[in-house]
């Protein structure tokens, strides 16, 4: 009886074995099967559920390539959960099989009940869980030679991390895709060429940001040159690290790196519709301050809104600010600004670019031409803004050689004029000098006629004193002399008449008189001997002289 007991248990086992799901793999496609179906899912830890025989009927399926917030059933607060598949692999497809993973979560992978993987950081204390990715990289798939292949994975979401739904991303709970290497090195392609695409990106946008930043540093007045240079530095930023995004990297990250592009982006954009208002000379309107605080909620939204936040973004926000640099750029276009048609082809080429990217995006139309619609937008602005630096710095330089050219003629005509002036000049400096020494000469000539009149007129006026100091000695001689003839006239009378005494009188007189004519002889001869005595060259050396004689000349002369 026990042991028909046995028999019927290990016979209802057997049956419950083999009545779960399989999934049966006879072939694979080139793009590798994507392991979506059969699972079944139960929340918590046992070593045994890794086993191929443990049964798991009482499991409940699941498809855990859906996005962990549409996966209810999937704790969020670091729970230990288990997911197992039943595959049936063709003999023919067993050799150099590899699964590329997407989750977002920690895990541990099992096959045919032995640990091949550890991705991620599990423990059964939540705190010490470390959610990880490999970015659909290339992982090993060794299976057995059976036919028949138990999968079997640990799992746990790390708690208290935020994630997003950036550009349409998914963060889903295990992605699982199992394909041959020959395969999978097609997928890997595809992303080695998305890298190559974000590298040019990157570059594009670094070298721009050198060229304009340096046309700034020698051309400060040009500001725009500033604003653009920021806008590509900040997009050649924000690419260099989406490629990390790719890579294997901690799920806490993603949402970090996803949060700083859209912010970093924003920004960027914000600054390139600066630049292009500032090119134009455009104040800054009500318009400008309004995608300034649509820039502000598109940050917000991507941020805190986990669905549709990030298409303010993505589909708008970029939208917008472009068709409003193309509209600035259209306006200045009519104001017939120069180059600023170059502007509007840009923005024409971005937004029939980025539509049509969308349509292909959405899976709303394929043009099947093998034209990257995306690269060209986002290169559509940039390219068109260095294109229109360089034909307005071309027209700049034209003019200014035009310039030259006018300054050139105008300096020879100006230097022409100067020596025409110099000339003039120099004759006029000539004639004046001729003039100049003429009225010299004259003046000279004039003034040695005044020096000799002032001599003559001294010397007159000396004559003049001499002769009067002369005249007046000769005077009284002269005056004696005729008293003293008419005074001998009376003596010869009065001797005649016989009058001694009468003549003695006149006798006496007529001797004073001839005292008094010797006297003023000498004081004559006194003079013309001073005037002998001051013409004469002298030693300079002192003599005597009779001062009683020469205070009785000068008080006599002053008299």
């Amino acid at each position: 009886m026990n042991r028909l007991l046995l028999f019927l248990l290990c016979l209802l086992s057997w049956l419950q074995v083999s009545a779960q799901p399989v999934v049966r793999l006879d072939s694979l496609p080139a793009a590798g099967v994507l392991l979506d179906k059969g699972w079944m899912f139960h929340v918590g830890d046992n070593p045994d559920f890794a086993k191929p025989g443990f049964n798991d009927l009482a499991w409940q399926p699941i498809d855990p390539t859906k996005d962990i917030f549409e996966l209810p059933q999937l704790p969020k607060t670091g729970q230990i959960v288990w997911f197992r598949l039943k595959l049936f692999i063709n003999s023919t497809l067993t050799r150099q099989l590899v699964i590329q993973l997407n989750q977002s979560g920690a895990s541990e992978i099992f096959l045919n009940g032995k640990l091949v993987h550890r991705i991620g950081i599990l423990s059964k204390n939540p705190n010490e869980i470390n959610a990880f990715t490999t970015a659909m990289k290339l992982l090993s798939f060794p299976v057995s030679a059976n036919e028949e292949q138990f999968l079997a994975i640990r799992y746990a979401i790390q708690p208290n991390i935020s994630y997003g739904h950036h550009f349409g991303s998914v963060n889903k709970g295990l992605e699982i895709l199992l394909n041959t290497v020959e395969g999978a090195d097609e997928y890997q392609q595809k992303n080695a060429l998305n890298s190559r695409k974000s590298n040019l990106y990157v570059g594009s946008f670094g070298i721009l940001a050198i060229l304009f930043f340096t046309l700034f540093l020698f051309f400060p007045a040009r500001v725009e040159s500033l604003y653009f240079a920021i806008y590509t530095l900040i997009h050649s930023f924000t690419w260099s690290y989406f490629n990390k995004i790719g890579l294997p990297i901690e799920v806490n990250n993603i949402f970090i790196l996803k949060n700083s592009f859209l912010i970093f982006q924003t920004i960027g954009y914000w600054f390139l519709l600066l630049s292009v208002c500032t090119i134009f000379k455009k104040k800054l309107s009500w318009m400008f301050w309004i995608f300034t605080i649509i820039c502000v909620a598109a940050i917000l939204c991507g941020t805190y809104v986990y669905t549709w936040g990030w298409m303010v973004y993505g589909t708008g926000l970029s939208v917008l600010l472009n068709v409003e640099a193309t509209r600035v750029a259209f306006i200045a276009m009519q104001k017939k600004q120069s180059g600023a048609w170059i502007m509007v082809i840009g923005g024409g080429i971005y937004s029939i670019s980025w539509f049509l990217f969308n349509l292909e995006f959405y899976h709303i139309f394929t043009t099947n031409s093998g034209i990257d619609f995306f690269l060209i937008a986002i290169f559509g602005v940039p390219i068109s803004f260095a294109i229109y630096f360089g034909y307005d710095f071309g027209a700049t330089n034209r003019v200014l050689q035009q310039k030259m050219i006018e300054i050139e003629s105008l300096s020879l005509e100006k230097q022409q004029i100067l020596s025409a002036q110099n000339e003039t000049l120099e004759k006029q400096v000539a004639e004046r000098t001729v003039e100049l020494t003429t009225s010299l000469v004259t003046l000279h000539a004039t003034q040695a006629q005044l020096v000799q009149k002032e001599k003559l007129a001294s010397l007159g006026e000396l004559t003049a004193g001499i002769a009067h100091e002369i005249q007046n000695p000769l005077n009284f001689v002269n005056n004696f002399s005729e008293v003293s003839a008419d005074l001998i006239d009376e003596l010869e009378d009065e001797l005649d008449k016989g009058d001694t005494n009468e003549a003695k009188v006149i006798a006496g007189d007529l001797r004073q008189n001839l005292q008094k004519i010797a006297h003023h002889g000498g004081r004559a001869s006194g003079i013309v001997r001073g005037m002998l005595e001051h013409s004469r060259p002298s030693s300079g050396q002192r003599q005597a002289t009779n001062l009683n004689a020469l205070c009785e000349e000068y008080l006599r002369l002053a008299y």
